[in-house]
């Protein structure tokens, strides 16, 4: 971030306004670069890093905080959305989806899917970067494999494997994040 101000008083200090807060969330670091007509102060590493970053926390579920206002998988995250699945070959069908994330360690987390407001299933998977898998958990084996890539807000995931019979099934998620309420 680069400010310029004319004038700074002996002594005095300068506060401006972060232009994309939660940015800031999701680095590790920030430099600032202060001009003014007296001198510059360029490239200094921001001393109130870790209050900014503490600034940008929000409440997340049953009174625990949310450390990453921009992570996509953390405990509570939701996405929303539809997938189209069907035999191979043939027309899908499509149903209302929503994923909520139950769990967060690292790369890895787990969740609950429900089709059509219903039939929960488990999730166990990870996300780095922009890519992320998950498998189905049912009874505690895990079942179709997802693999998909999250562009901004959106998430695009495949799937396919063995349906009744000697059919397979191939599918397609197309779901956006849901941005938490603001308190």
């Amino acid at each position: 971030m680069v400010v310029y101000v004319p004038e700074i008083p002996v002594g005095g200090t300068v506060t401006t306004t972060l232009a994309a807060p939660p940015y800031y969330g999701v680095a590790k670091g920030a430099d600032v670069s202060l001009w003014c007509d007296e001198g510059v102060a360029d490239s200094r590493p921001a001393s109130n890093w870790e209050e900014v970053r503490r600034s940008l926390t929000r409440p997340g579920p049953k009174g625990t905080t949310r450390p990453n206002p921009m992570d996509l998988f953390d405990t509570g995250s939701v996405w929303r959305g539809t997938s189209s699945v069907g035999p191979a070959g043939k027309k899908a069908t499509t149903q209302q989806i929503e994923i909520t994330i139950t769990q967060r360690e690292g790369d890895s987390f787990k969740g609950r899917m429900t089709y059509n407001r219903r039939s929960p299933t488990d999730i166990e998977g990870t996300t780095s970067g922009g890519e992320v898998k998950w498998m189905i958990v049912i009874k505690g084996k895990a079942g179709l494999p997802h693999t998909g890539e999250v562009k901004g807000t959106q998430m695009t995931v495949k799937y396919s494997g063995p349906g009744g019979g000697d059919t397979t099934v191939e599918g397609t998620m197309r779901l956006t994040y849901v941005p938490p309420l603001r308190r």
